[in-house]
């Protein structure tokens, strides 16, 4: 796992977390994210702080620093400019 990026080896050892999914299937759910496009992953990421939080906020900006993303504490990740 060197050869990775540090954030493609965080998004591995994340998803390793979850009930079910061993180093294999963490590889290819990272994967999967990685190839799909922009709007897939996002609409992944969007409902998990969604289910989380009722609605997500200007918090959930720190996962994607590179991604310009626009949010104000009052608007929710579902409605970004």
């Amino acid at each position: 796992m060197s050869e990775l990026t540090e954030s493609v080896q965080r998004m591995m050892k994340e998803s390793e977390k979850l009930p079910g999914i061993g180093k294999k299937s963490a590889e290819r759910i990272t994967y999967h994210l990685l190839k799909a496009d922009r709007g897939e992953a996002l609409a992944l990421a969007d409902s998990i702080l969604w289910s989380r939080n009722g609605s997500a906020t200007a918090n959930a900006v720190s996962i994607w620093p590179s991604r310009n993303c626009v949010i104000s504490a009052a608007t929710p990740i579902g409605t970004r400019r």
